[in-house]
């Protein structure tokens, strides 16, 4: 008969051996995996199993990126940050690049602007042949947009547009420019019906608002929203917003 000591010593044995062989059965495979399939969460946990094993070093840098990525989707900036810092090395590799722009993307998420617009910059001053270069140069365009710097927005977007035709970041671009909207509005209402939105408009219009219908389509979906004012300074559109929140309407400023 095995005594208890004996069978505590062979249960602790296979408890370390089963931790082991999981330690060495995961890997920066799994974690892009998880990715796509868009558990991001899981790949979260899986990351942790992978970077508690031996790796090189860049097996190491690549699952930290990976983990920056799953924590971009998950919408935590801060945690991103952390991730893509041990991604970068000195040397001008793919995987610091990556780095770099994920470390941009994050602050782009959580609405830097400035700040996301100099890591942009920074990229594309330093790389030459980026893979995702539209992209880059779109939010770029997009970052001067929501911060009011219309010429600059203007250049970026018809930079995207021109030089990555190919690109649908050029579509998107080339949509924002034939719409012109760059100015500040204030948003109060947006319905999937036009007859709501019809009706908001003759009230606003009735008290002598500069109202306006805005039509957007997303995917199948359209939607009539509608703004008053095209400002091109911020504190003028703060100032009718004040005017329209005292009249009991709920307000958004755009962009």
């Amino acid at each position: 008969m095995i005594s208890r000591g004996l069978r505590y010593i062979i249960f602790s044995c296979l408890t370390v051996l089963f931790i082991s062989n999981s330690l060495w059965a995961a890997s920066v495979a799994d974690i892009e995996k998880d990715m796509l399939n868009k558990n991001y969460a899981r790949a979260t946990t899986t990351a942790r199993t992978v970077l508690g094993r031996p790796l090189s070093l860049n097996e190491k840098r690549r699952a930290n990126y990976l983990v920056g990525i799953c924590y971009l989707k998950l919408g935590n900036g801060i945690r991103a940050r952390e991730y893509f810092k041990k991604g970068i090395r000195g040397k001008a590799d793919t995987i610091t690049l990556d780095c770099l722009i994920g470390t941009a993307d994050s602050y782009h998420i959580e609405t830097q602007y400035l700040e996301a617009i100099e890591r942009y910059k920074y990229i594309l001053g330093k790389y030459r042949k980026i893979p995702n270069e539209a992209n880059i140069t779109y939010k770029m365009a997009q970052s001067y947009y929501r911060v009011g710097d219309w010429s600059k927005a203007k250049k970026y977007f018809k930079k995207t547009k021109n030089n990555y035709s190919d690109s649908f970041e050029s579509e998107i671009a080339r949509n924002v420019l034939d719409k012109n909207c760059f100015y500040y509005t204030v948003q109060v209402g947006s319905f999937g019906n036009k007859l709501n939105a019809d009706k908001l408009f003759t009230k606003l219009k009735r008290k002598r608002y500069p109202v306006f219908i805005d039509e957007t389509k997303d995917n199948f979906d359209t939607f009539y929203r509608v703004r008053v004012g095209k400002f091109t300074k911020l504190q003028e559109a703060k100032r009718y917003e004040q005017k329209l929140k005292e009249n009991g309407l709920p307000t958004k400023i755009y962009p």
